[in-house]
């Protein structure tokens, strides 16, 4: 089976880091969502937890995003030399 000419490992990877960014914002929102306030200074742990996923799947996505479209560029790139 052959892959379509516009679908190649940079889009699939550019895709993958795309759906991590898009799920560490949606963990984003549920930290900033549950706020610990003064009276549930015990109660961080949910809130830690969501924040960090967010840190480490956005910059993950981030990385991914950024290294799939310089592989396409670079692909690109080494196809039209002659």
């Amino acid at each position: 089976m052959k892959m379509p000419p516009w679908l190649d490992i940079g889009i699939l990877v550019i895709g993958i880091g795309t759906l991590l960014m898009f799920i560490g914002f949606l963990l984003g929102a549920a930290a900033i969502g549950q706020l610990p306030t003064s009276s549930s200074a015990g109660s961080t742990t949910n809130y830690e937890g969501d924040l960090e996923a967010f840190f480490v799947l956005t910059g993950i996505g981030i990385l991914l995003t950024i290294g799939g479209w310089l592989f396409r560029v670079v692909m690109t790139l080494r196809r039209s030399q002659p």
